[in-house]
């Protein structure tokens, strides 16, 4: 059976992501800035071609990663990264519900009391990037836009979908979900489910939406002609491939990052490389890559590039040589 615990972090970890997480992020979109101009350093990233025609729609705002969820692993002396889930990440409205019940209870009003935590709105959050990218978007406006919840109906998280139309509505916005297939433009204006809408919030993967043309022709067509504001811009996708971990972690690069990026990508992210013949820098020590890999198998994990929600992972200490 599933169950639901709460996590806490002390104010000095807090700081700590606060000071970290930043730098981090320009570093990730100096990368992706670079990959847009450098054909090579975009298909080092985007692994699947047919990707490119989603992930060179420009998205007419400043910036590619807005709404995030870094996964890792926080320890009592430091914080480590695995994996960036930039594309369309899942679960703030699920965790904002799950809390507010959680701390609603007689037990978490006597805890509240003694130790008077501070709880985060992850959905307001969300709420809050839309709006302004949405306010920086340079496209037609209006003072309030309507927004669009964007993906298909039959995805495992369509209950969170309609749980995001109930609070954006709370907050006085016309929201509402739409099935990818049900995205059209007609006369230059952008119809999600029947309604007139100026913001979509983006919960389709791109990688669905290349695999699935027909349905989603309707949507590429209201983001290449800029005729709606869609966060995340599909280019984000470039940011949640690992490869981008090993151009970070990759000692050849440390003269492109700032003093804080440096700091930053140091701390939180552990060596990664491409499983290929050739060599890379490992501490200092050039390595051919095959051979370190089968040395070191048991300090080591293996997995793919594109896949997401901890699917072909292999840990080297659990596998046979």
């Amino acid at each position: 059976s599933s169950f639901f615990t709460l996590g806490f972090i002390s104010n000095r970890e807090e700081k700590i992501l606060k000071y970290l997480i930043p730098p981090l992020i320009s570093a990730i979109e100096k990368i992706i800035k670079e990959a847009i101009k450098e054909r090579k350093l975009f298909d080092f990233l985007s692994y699947d071609s047919s990707l490119e025609p989603w992930l060179t729609i420009n998205h007419h705002y400043p910036g590619v990663i807005k709404i995030s969820r870094f996964d890792g692993f926080l320890l009592p002396a430091h914080l480590k990264l695995i994996e960036f889930n930039v594309d369309s990440p899942a679960g703030p409205r699920y965790v904002d519900t799950i809390e507010n019940i959680i701390t609603s209870s007689d037990v978490f009003s006597k805890f509240r009391k003694q130790f008077k935590p501070r709880l985060i709105n992850r959905s307001q959050k969300v709420l809050k990037t839309l709006l302004n990218c949405y306010s920086q978007w340079q496209g037609k406006k209006r003072a309030k836009p309507r927004i669009a919840i964007v993906d298909w109906q039959d995805e495992p998280t369509y209950t969170e979908f309609l749980l995001f139309a109930e609070f954006f509505k709370s907050c006085g916005f016309n929201a509402h979900f739409a099935d990818v297939r049900d995205v059209e433009v007609l006369n230059n204006k952008v119809f999600a489910g029947g309604m007139q809408v100026e913001l979509i919030y983006r919960r389709a993967l791109v990688s669905k939406l290349a695999k699935n043309v027909e349905d989603s022709k309707g949507l590429f067509k209201a983001g290449f002609e800029n005729l709606v504001c869609i966060v995340n811009p599909f280019m984000s996708k470039l940011a949640s491939s690992k490869a981008l971990i090993e151009i970070l972690t990759d000692e050849a690069n440390e003269k492109f990052w700032s003093k804080n990026e440096s700091r930053a990508i140091n701390q939180l992210l552990p060596w990664t490389h491409k499983v290929r013949y050739g060599f890379a820098k490992y501490r200092g020590q050039k390595v051919e890559i095959v051979s370190f890999v089968r040395k070191n198998r048991s300090k080591l994990v293996l997995k793919k590039s594109s896949e997401y929600g901890g699917k072909q992972v292999l840990i080297g200490a659990e596998c046979a040589e």
